[in-house]
Parts: C-alpha cells; sequence; structure tokens
C-alpha cells in the first residue's frame, strides 16, 4: 500500500462517518444544507455587486456619450435657438425674456451644472459668468414677470428696462460662449 492508497482511504472513511452521523442527527444535516444554501447565496450577492460594479463604469460611458451628443447638438443649433427667441423677444418681450431664461438655464444644465438657474449661476465661477449679481436680479425680475403672466395682471415695465434685462442674459450667455456679439439685440443698441 502507497500513501495515496493510504490517505484516499481515510478520507473514504471520513466521509462514510460524516454520513452515518447526518442520517443519524436530521437537526445537522438541516443546519448544513441551510450554511449552505446561506454561503450560496452570499456568494451569488457579492457577484451580482462585482458585476454592478463593473456595468457601472460601462453606463457611465453611456450616459458620458448622451451628454455630450447633447452639448453637440446644442451647440450645433444655438443660432437657430437665439434666432427664435430673438423673434419671439421683438414680438412679445415677456415671453422673450422667459424663452431667454429658460436657454440660460439649458445652457448651464448642458454644461453640467445642476439645481434651480439661482444655484448654477451661484455655482459658476466669476470668470464664467462676469455679471453674476446683475444677472440674478435679471431672473427675479423676469420670474416676477412670469408669476403675474401667469395671474394675468398687468406688467409695467418700460421698453428701456426690458433691454437692461435682456442685457444682462446677453452678457451671460456671451461668457459661455453661446451667442456671438453680432447676435445681441440690448448691446447693439448701446
Amino acid at each position: 500500500m502507497t500513501i495515496f492508497d493510504l490517505t484516499f482511504g481515510k478520507i473514504i472513511y471520513l466521509i462514510e462517518k460524516l454520513t452515518e452521523i447526518l442520517i443519524s442527527t436530521p437537526y445537522l444535516a438541516k443546519i448544513l444544507v441551510y450554511l449552505f444554501s446561506l454561503t450560496l447565496s452570499i456568494t451569488i450577492i457579492i457577484f451580482w455587486i462585482k458585476l454592478e460594479i463593473k456595468n457601472r463604469d460601462e453606463v457611465n460611458k453611456i450616459n458620458r456619450f448622451i451628454k455630450n451628443r447633447k452639448i453637440f447638438l446644442f451647440y450645433k443649433k444655438r443660432k437657430d435657438i437665439w434666432n427664435q427667441i430673438k423673434n419671439i423677444f421683438s414680438q412679445d418681450k415677456n415671453r422673450g425674456l422667459i424663452e431667454i431664461k429658460k436657454l440660460l438655464d439649458f445652457s448651464l444644465e448642458t454644461f453640467g451644472y445642476e439645481g434651480t438657474l439661482q444655484e448654477k449661476i451661484n455655482n459658476t465661477n466669476e470668470e464664467i459668468i462676469i455679471n453674476k449679481n446683475d444677472l440674478l436680479k435679471a431672473i427675479e425680475i423676469v420670474e416676477a414677470i412670469e408669476k403675474k403672466l401667469s395671474h394675468h395682471q398687468k406688467i409695467d415695465i418700460k421698453d428701456k428696462e426690458y433691454f437692461l434685462i435682456l442685457k444682462q442674459f446677453e452678457i451671460a450667455l456671451l461668457s459661455l460662449n453661446i451667442i456671438s456679439t453680432q447676435d445681441c439685440l440690448a448691446l447693439l443698441q448701446e
């Protein structure tokens, strides 16, 4: 007999004794089955978590691609959007200011800023939007205009004041490189 035969024989003997013990005590068998199923469940959960972590990177890649495509399409159509807003402004200054506010909000969202428009502006650097304080005041005025329009109240703003509000939005959009100086209405009137 070799050592292999002795070791193999002892392993078989231990398995037989273990089987006898398991058969003679059903509670122990239930506990072992429970522990095996618990171990298997934990292993499956750990494997699932590893797959989720691995796939999160792929989901982020897809989200970045979608965001980059959104930025590309926005930059491609920004002049058309601005021309539409200028037409709206020339017909209805209140609605035009509301649309400009939406454009600024969408622009900042496209650049990755989150929150309300005021939070987005506050989170930008002074070098990005050079007229933060004046712009925030202009946004408050536009929001007041929106509120009055929703309640069908009269709005008393002169053309000069409309252009002052528009000027603040144009400066912000210029500093974000959304529009060029040739596209400005209020800045060209000065």
